[in-house]
């Protein structure tokens, strides 16, 4: 038993004994970055970096050169700025990100370095900006963006990575501005434009592979054509 206390000693010394702590600093003098090195020149364990003024900016995890575990970067004036999971040098998990005073930015998952699920984004005054979807870094399905109103901005879903299908555009107060159609990432089929205040139909026309085809029709605000063209 004491044999093998001391030839786990001897293994955790001889590690130690190959790894070599490593600072970085500032022109002034000051303090960047504090961490231990490998036998080959690779960041092992906790590493911390520190802004010009003294302020921690992160902490980070590495193993054999790749960052590792939960990571968490600071704001200069010490507000947690986000905070991340990595495997392998590569992002896995969760990801947060804060607005300077506190409040959430926004949340995006990662696996194996790729975007995987739900992105939701938030102004500054909490209201949503916007929310995607993605599988293996490639945008998909329902698509919304919003107003710092709260009102919704743009909704539409994603196939692939292009637009697809109907998009529908609003005005902050809550008014149609536009009903496009797409496929394969192009304007295709029929595509309305209205009147900025009040919604009334502005004109009617349609795209295909994202050039106007056929008859266009504009209109007033009473509803009465004012011009026709052809393409």
């Amino acid at each position: 038993m004491k044999k093998q206390i001391l030839i786990i000693i001897l293994i955790i010394f001889s590690f130690k004994s190959n790894a070599q702590n490593h600072n970085e600093y500032y022109e002034n003098g000051a303090l960047k970055k504090s961490g231990e090195l490998n036998k080959n020149g690779e960041p092992i364990g906790e590493w911390k970096a520190y802004y010009e003024n003294g302020k921690l900016e992160s902490i980070r995890n590495y193993e054999n050169g790749l960052e590792v575990g939960e990571t968490k970067v600071f704001y200069e004036n010490g507000q947690l700025k986000g905070i991340g999971n990595y495997k392998a040098g590569k992002e896995d998990g969760e990801f947060t990100l804060n607005h300077e005073k506190g409040q959430l930015s926004y949340i995006k998952n990662y696996k194996n370095g790729n975007l995987n699920g739900e992105w939701k984004a938030y102004f500054e005054n909490g209201q949503i900006e916007f929310s995607r979807n993605y599988v293996n870094n490639i945008r998909t399905g329902e698509s919304k963006s919003y107003y710092e109103n709260g009102q919704l901005k743009l909704s539409g879903s994603y196939y692939d990575g292009e637009p697809t299908g109907e998009f529908k555009s609003y005005t902050r107060h809550d008014t149609l501005s536009a009903i496009n159609n797409y496929l394969n990432g192009k304007l295709h089929g029929e595509t309305k434009n209205f009147y900025f205040l009040k919604g009334e139909l502005h004109s009617v026309g349609y795209f295909e592979n994202g050039h106007k085809i056929g008859e266009w029709k504009y209109y007033d605000t009473e509803g009465k054509v004012i011009d026709t063209k052809f393409y």
